[in-house]
């Protein structure tokens, strides 16, 4: 039964670290273009 329920939560952590990972990778995006004008 937790086995269900740990895979939902490692689905919604995946998720979470898309996110985060995407919202980084904007944030260094920006950097770069301040950076290299």
């Amino acid at each position: 039964m937790q086995q269900n329920t740990n895979i939902g939560s490692n689905q919604q952590d995946l998720k979470a670290k898309k996110r985060r990972a995407a919202q980084t990778a904007r944030l260094f995006t920006l950097q770069f273009q301040l950076i290299f004008r």
